[in-house]
């Protein structure tokens, strides 16, 4: 597959990989540069006027914004939760959410399962904020359009957009969630006090 890299049988970390655990500063950077040149470049396509792309210039800036918060803060909640790890461990970490497979490092495998608890518990919190998620995006819609803030086309391309994108690669972050859970739990067994403890040969 285009940007894996398999040595060995194992799968290496990419470009995505370090994305993810890349610092906010530039997380930033990048969540802003896609989004404006993205909208900015829907709105010039769909005719908008100077005042319409600036609006949504400032828009995807508002977004790039916020995601950069709600990262920085998730990060820090998880370092507080599970222990503070270097970036490289991160990284490693990352590559083992997006490919389904335990690293090579087996220390990395409590905080794994940690997480991958930690975003069920996520999920669960999302289906229920999502109605009233819809309903106060439908009302800034409405608001943009009767105040004449936006163009109703930019806005119907992200309505159709986010969903078709973002329900695929929902559906599929859980089914690596619960291959990774099966196989680091494949190489590890239980202690009586619940504590980790290596299977005989199943880290090799």
């Amino acid at each position: 597959m285009p940007g894996r890299r398999v040595v060995n049988g194992a799968v290496m970390v990419n470009w995505r990989d370090r994305v993810q655990t890349t610092p906010i500063w530039a997380f930033f950077l990048i969540v802003a540069v896609l989004l404006t040149v993205y909208l900015d470049a829907l709105a010039v396509a769909l005719g908008q006027s100077a005042h319409g792309v600036l609006v949504l210039s400032l828009f995807a800036l508002a977004l790039a914004a916020v995601s950069a918060g709600l990262a920085a803060v998730r990060r820090a909640w998880v370092s507080k939760r599970i222990g503070r790890y270097p970036r490289s461990a991160w990284t490693e970490m990352a590559c083992a959410f997006r490919t389904g497979r335990p690293p090579d490092d087996p220390a990395l495998d409590e905080p794994l399962l940690a997480l991958i608890e930690r975003r069920k518990a996520q999920r669960r919190r999302l289906r229920r904020q999502r109605p009233a998620a819809l309903v106060l995006f439908i009302l800034w819609c409405a608001a943009s359009l009767y105040l004449k803030l936006l163009d109703w086309r930019p806005l119907l391309v992200l309505i159709v957009v986010i969903p078709s994108v973002q329900i695929p690669l929902l559906r599929r972050r859980r089914a690596v969630d619960r291959l990774l859970a099966e196989r680091i739990r494949g190489r590890w067994g239980w202690s009586a006090d619940g504590r980790f403890e290596e299977v005989e040969g199943g880290g090799s």
